[in-house]
């Protein structure tokens, strides 16, 4: 439903899409669920 779920499904609704050079290191709060 979201367009950024389509490449990261693991990322909330609310999440904004990460660039290319974001998506290469360590995405901030949201994606490292440990």
């Amino acid at each position: 439903m979201d367009p950024a779920s389509h490449w990261r499904p693991c990322a909330p609704p609310m999440f904004r899409p990460i660039d290319n050079n974001e998506m290469q290191r360590p995405a901030p709060q949201g994606d490292s669920r440990a």
